[in-house]
């Protein structure tokens, strides 16, 4: 049943206060489906976290609006958590997973301690959130902040993840100007290209990120010859120990990378 979302916010609370939870985790998906930040139900969603139902409280943690319901789900999924516990691993994913999140209602994930175990479910969810803060993607492309305790290995897995992102191509410019958060992490592509290491796992990881990229919202820095020329002298070889062929051409793939800077 769709909901309403007009209704008075008192019968709101009331019908969702005794409805099962499986219908209120329908309801609350439509409500985060067609809410915002600003016209989202902050009482309601209190006295939903009130009931503490589990499925309730994942379907707040995926699609709720506001910062503090989202907050108070991931700390006491970490507070509660046991080794392999399935429940409260899937409530931190949802709560990474949210897209409501913007500039004034950053929840505080502890990137340090998130990013610290490497690409895990939970990095996964938040390095493909289009609404992550810009400046993650920036410190991940810089290898910075809560980034730079990341092995190389590690660092490379991340930067795949961070292909699949739909931020990398949202261009959020409007009449009051240009997206300049899209521009900073375009410039922090640029800056990883230039800083990277140049072996054959950044290879495959750059080419993952490079074919994600659409032309009309990429960096176009003044020279890019010095780029071109260090990725176009890594070498990568199949299987056969014999020199890896491109993804869509036949030349070898480090060729075909040096097309795509």
């Amino acid at each position: 049943m769709a909901w309403d979302l007009k209704e008075p916010e008192c019968i709101s609370q009331a019908r969702l206060l005794v409805a099962s939870p499986e219908f209120v985790y329908d309801q609350i998906k439509y409500y985060g489906d067609n809410s915002s930040y600003l016209s989202g139900k902050e009482q309601l969603e209190k006295l939903l976290l009130q009931r503490d139902d589990k499925l309730i409280n994942l379907a707040l943690a995926e699609f709720a609006v506001k910062k503090e319901t989202i907050q108070s789900l991931f700390d006491r999924s970490k507070t509660n958590d046991d080794a392999g516990d399935t429940y409260h691993l899937g409530l931190r994913v949802a709560c990474l997973s949210n897209r409501h999140f913007g500039f004034f209602n950053w929840p505080n994930f502890d990137l340090d301690a998130l990013m610290s175990k490497g690409l895990t479910e939970e990095s996964y969810a938040l390095l493909t959130n289009p609404s992550i803060n810009d400046k993650v993607l920036e410190a991940l492309y810089k290898k910075a902040d809560c980034f730079a305790q990341v092995g190389e290995g590690e660092w490379m897995h991340m930067i795949v993840a961070s292909a699949e992102n739909e931020r990398l191509n949202q261009d959020e410019s409007n009449d009051s100007g240009p997206d300049m958060g899209l521009y900073s992490i375009h410039n922090a592509i640029f800056s990883f290209l230039e800083n990277a290491p140049v072996t054959e796992p950044s290879v495959y990881a750059t080419a993952h990120l490079l074919c994600a990229l659409e032309p009309e919202h990429t960096v176009w820095p003044e020279a890019i010859e010095h780029v071109i020329e260090r990725w176009r002298h890594a070498e990568v070889k199949d299987y056969k120990g014999d020199i890896k062929e491109g993804w869509s051409t036949h030349l070898a793939l480090t060729e075909e990378l040096a097309c795509l800077d």
